[in-house]
């Protein structure tokens, strides 16, 4: 059995003492960076050679670096090196910058090396220091393996410590799905699923915004450094902080109850970032937090053997109608109305246009890959029976063997339909 790492992330209270050790280990590890920085680039500019320098080279004429721990500072070296090394890889990403003292992440990495670190009861012993009081909200089973700790300080104040372990992996074996859900993302509740029911997120920054906008009045009134200023900024520091975990409470419950519920699971591969930059959709889309969700549903889902299935981001679900697989024109779908509905067909369209899509992104899932024995059965008949309990008013007629395509050859059909002509009126 393979070996995979594990992260836990618990709170820790450091007393004066030990938060004092933390805080300079902290500005050190960020010393270190930006001095290893400014030398590999100066050294560049004069010899166009990469310099080979580490922190042990600074500790004679920074004598203030021996008293924090050692790993601490090694691993600021791997991750500048890290740094480079995907700038090389992928330009993109963009030349390593210096860490500011005010505006960079506050943390720093330490590893275990001879028991250095270790759990005992209530407290948690780290380097240079006396053992730390944590809240351990969850058992540590005694086969995981230690292997590092990454210690960092939230802009609230609130110190929290995430325990890598190498544990043994506990996926579940893959077995052929029976249970489908379609999702599609939805601006209003995050996301919509194909049984016609809405995720219902409370939008939870929107709730707060005028708190919020009220404390940050309140802040840019302060005198800059001043007493009243670091207590204003921490007040407005817990209110996002507060947001940020009311988000992740409700998607850590929703994306376990789907993944117990659901074998296969059908979404759309969205580009969310250029929906928030390019459609001044930014609050609306980064108070869904719906990638976020996404990364949580993917991994529960594999830690069960069940499957996340994604469909690509050019699928026309807006244009194909989600009852009859037509490929409409532009001029075809009612947007306004929320209306789509298809050409001499005796049931009731779908009146919310996102549930019809979710119901297209569990169609189309399964045309991308087979997960059951029966080629995709089982999800075209949890499909028509979803949609006739879904309708309330005029039924379909029940399928027959001469009437009803394959799955399959159903499934082929979404994308071998041309594009329906559009009406010369509407030209």
């Amino acid at each position: 059995m393979r070996k995979i790492n594990r992260a836990v992330k618990i709170r820790i209270y450091p007393n004066a003492e030990q938060r004092v050790q933390i805080e300079k280990t902290i500005g050190c590890s960020r010393f270190i960076y930006n001095c290893m920085l400014a030398d590999k680039m100066e050294h560049y500019k004069k010899e166009k050679k990469m310099l080979r320098n580490t922190p042990a080279s600074y500790k004679k004429e920074y004598p203030w670096l021996k008293e924090v721990d050692s790993l601490a500072l090694a691993n600021v070296q791997m991750h500048l090196e890290s740094a480079f090394h995907k700038f090389f890889r992928e330009p993109s990403a963009g030349f390593p910058r210096f860490k500011s003292k005010k505006s960079s992440r506050k943390s720093y990495t330490t590893n275990v090396v001879n028991g250095n670190i270790f759990l005992e009861g209530k407290y948690l012993k780290l380097p240079k220091m006396t053992a730390v009081r944590m809240k351990l909200h969850r058992p540590i089973s005694e086969k995981w393996k230690l292997k590092s700790v990454t210690v960092s300080r939230e802009p609230s104040g609130k110190y929290f410590a995430s325990l890598l372990f190498c544990c043994e992996n506990q996926t579940a074996e893959k077995r052929p799905a029976e249970k489908f859900i379609g999702i599609d993302f939805a601006m209003q509740g995050m996301c919509v699923f194909s049984t016609g029911k809405r995720a219902e997120y409370p939008m939870f920054y929107q709730n707060t915004e005028k708190k919020l906008a009220r404390e940050q009045r309140k802040l840019s009134r302060c005198q800059k450094g001043s007493q009243n200023y670091k207590k204003q900024k921490k007040r407005v520091a817990l209110c996002h902080e507060k947001i940020r975990n009311q988000r992740k409470d409700f998607q850590h419950k929703l994306s376990t109850s789907l993944a117990e519920s659901y074998d296969a699971v059908c979404v759309e591969d969205l580009n969310l970032k250029g929906m928030a930059g390019g459609l001044h959709l930014g609050k609306g889309v980064h108070d869904n937090g719906y990638g976020l969700f996404l990364s949580m549903l993917e991994y529960k889902l594999e830690e069960r053997g069940k499957y996340l299935i994604k469909v690509d981001r050019y699928f026309a679900s807006s244009k194909i109608c989600s009852i009859w697989p037509t490929r409409r024109s532009k001029n075809a779908v009612t947007r306004k109305a929320g209306i789509i509905s298809p050409p001499n067909f005796s049931v009731s369209p779908v009146r919310n246009r996102t549930i019809g899509q979710s119901f297209l992104i569990l169609y189309f899932s399964n045309r991308l890959v087979s997960l059951s024995k029966a080629d995709g059965q089982h999800a075209f008949w949890a499909f028509s029976a979803s949609l006739r309990h879904f309708y309330s008013s005029e039924r379909a007629p029940e399928p027959d063997a001469h009437s009803v395509l394959h799955p399959s050859a159903f499934f082929v059909s979404l994308h071998t339909i041309p594009y329906a002509k559009p009406d010369s009126r509407n030209e």
